[in-house]
């Protein structure tokens, strides 16, 4: 009977080893997938900063463009509104305004 238990008592160690060991590799698999899916979030994270801060760049440009057109609007109608606006251009100044425009 004590060899019965005996048997018994190593198939359950043995068991509950198997099991343990399953456990700790199913745990050890999650904390790999857990540090992969932080260094992508890190990732995307970085990304959304760097978009942000374009974004942030080109709303700045498209600002101080905006400003120079309509700095550029109000002298166009600051010379064309003064005596003699209206003459005819030479042929060169004409090719140099339509440039500038």
């Amino acid at each position: 009977m004590t060899r019965y238990a005996l048997i018994a008592a190593l198939c359950a160690v043995l068991g509950l080893g198997a099991a343990l060991w399953w456990v700790v590799g199913q745990r050890d698999a999650q904390r790999a997938e857990v540090a992969r899916l932080a260094s992508e979030l890190a990732t995307a994270q970085a990304i959304a900063e760097q978009a942000s801060q374009a974004a942030a760049v080109h709303k700045a440009w498209l600002d101080r463009a905006t400003v120079e057109k309509a700095v550029a609007a109000a002298r166009e109608a600051e010379f064309t509104g003064k005596e003699g606006g209206d003459a005819p251009l030479s042929d060169y100044l004409r090719d140099a305004l339509d440039r500038v425009r």
